[in-house]
C-alpha cells in the first residue's frame, strides 16, 4: 500500500469532501481516502499495482476539483 497526501482546491464544504471521498473510494485500487475541506487536503492509501498517483489526480480533477503542488 502506498500513502499520499495531496493539496486540493475547490472543496468549500463538507458536501464537497464527502463527494470526493465517494469518488475516490469507488476507484479500484484505492483502499482509503479522507478529504478535509477545511485543510484543502486529501489523504489516499492505494495499491500501485492497480492505480497510480496520476490516475488519482485525474479522478480528483474529473470530480471538479484541482490538485495543486506543494
Amino acid at each position: 500500500m502506498t500513502h499520499i497526501e495531496l493539496n486540493v482546491d475547490g472543496m468549500t464544504c463538507g458536501g464537497c469532501s464527502g463527494r470526493l471521498n465517494r469518488v475516490l473510494r469507488a476507484r479500484e485500487g484505492i483502499a482509503a481516502a479522507e478529504a478535509d475541506h477545511a485543510a484543502h487536503r486529501v489523504v489516499v492509501d492505494y495499491d500501485p499495482a492497480h492505480i497510480d498517483e496520476a490516475q488519482i489526480c485525474q479522478a480528483i480533477t474529473d470530480a471538479g476539483f484541482e490538485v495543486r503542488s506543494g
